[in-house]
C-alpha cells in the first residue's frame, strides 16, 4: 500500500469537518488535541454532545448571525 495515498492531509482533515482543523478540536473555547479523525470524533460526542440547550443556543446564534447578514446586506446596498 502507498502510505502517502492512505494519509489524510491537514487540507483535506479541514474539508472533512470544520472543527478539526490540524489535529485541534475548534469547538469555541476547546482546542484540544485530537491525533486523528477518529479521536477527534470520540472527543466530540463526549464532550460536545447536542442536548436541548446546545440546540437552543445554537438556534439564537443563527438567529444573531442571520440578522447580522441582513444588517451588513442593507449597509452594502447603502454604500453602493
Amino acid at each position: 500500500i502507498n502510505r502517502s495515498s492512505t494519509t489524510i492531509t491537514n487540507q483535506q482533515q479541514d474539508l472533512i469537518n470544520p472543527l478539526y482543523q490540524r489535529n485541534y478540536c475548534r469547538w469555541p473555547s476547546c482546542d484540544t488535541l485530537c491525533l486523528s479523525l477518529a479521536d477527534f470524533n470520540r472527543h466530540v460526542n463526549d464532550e460536545h454532545s447536542l442536548d436541548d440547550r446546545s440546540v437552543a443556543q445554537a438556534r439564537v446564534q443563527q438567529h444573531v448571525v442571520q440578522q447580522l447578514e441582513s444588517l451588513l446586506a442593507r449597509e452594502r446596498e447603502i454604500l453602493q
